[in-house]
């Protein structure tokens, strides 16, 4: 009986990780998804190419400021040196006092360079 379990059990999970597919994969079924997807990508690829970046070799940094209530976007080629700012964002909600996190669950917003 205990060896039929652990047979069943273990197909289950070999089953379950061939099943795994991608978030994104997962979204690209339903067409609300495909349209916008679609122009967002449109519209970020211009963006991108008016700073001189390549969508496919684009490498992002995050800075998120608590006290000012910012996020700073910047971005950069692969291969360039250095990144420029792209976009900066008003955060519109946060949770926490200023300082660091310091454990999960504590409900400080992280703060730093992502």
């Amino acid at each position: 009986m205990i060896r039929s379990l652990f047979v069943i059990f273990f197909v289950l999970i070999a089953f379950c990780s061939f099943q795994q597919t991608s978030f994104y994969s997962q979204q690209l079924r339903f067409s609300r998804f495909q349209s916008v997807h679609n122009e967002v990508s449109s519209l970020l690829n211009t963006s991108l190419k008016e700073f001189g970046i390549e969508s496919t070799e684009v490498h992002i940094l995050l800075a998120a400021f608590k006290e000012e209530g910012k996020i700073e976007c910047y971005v950069k080629n692969r291969t360039d040196k250095s990144y420029k700012l792209f976009r900066t964002y008003e955060i519109c909600s946060k949770s926490g006092t200023q300082g660091p996190k310091n454990k999960q669950g504590d409900k400080q917003v992280p703060e730093g360079f992502y």
